[in-house]
């Protein structure tokens, strides 16, 4: 299965639209800002029918590497995360789909 980058999703979205690729970039562009600065400010984002994001605080923690030499715990610093939790339509849209590297 192959990744798809934003350039990826921007020609996607020009193929559905038809816009020309500089205003679908654009347009994509300004939706993620958009999405972005709304976190940053401290609210919760919600796109009905595909899913929603919010901030959540990651607590410091210790983390044991096996591989590493000296065997300590390494510190992993606490730190700001988002969260994203798919909507129920869009998971039952994607209950069929067969992914073939599993």
């Amino acid at each position: 299965m192959a990744t798809i980058n934003k350039e990826g999703i921007v020609r996607r979205f020009n193929d559905k639209m038809g816009e020309g690729l500089a205003k679908s970039h654009t347009i994509i562009e300004k939706v993620f800002e958009t999405i972005a600065d709304i976190l940053k400010e401290g609210h919760a984002v919600r796109i009905q029918g595909f899913g929603g994001f919010k901030l959540k605080h990651v607590p410091e923690r210790k983390v044991n590497i096996p591989l590493k030499k000296e065997g300590a715990d390494t510190v992993v610093p606490a730190h700001t995360s988002v969260q994203f939790k798919i909507s129920t339509v869009f998971k039952e849209s994607l209950k069929d789909v067969k992914i073939s590297n599993y």
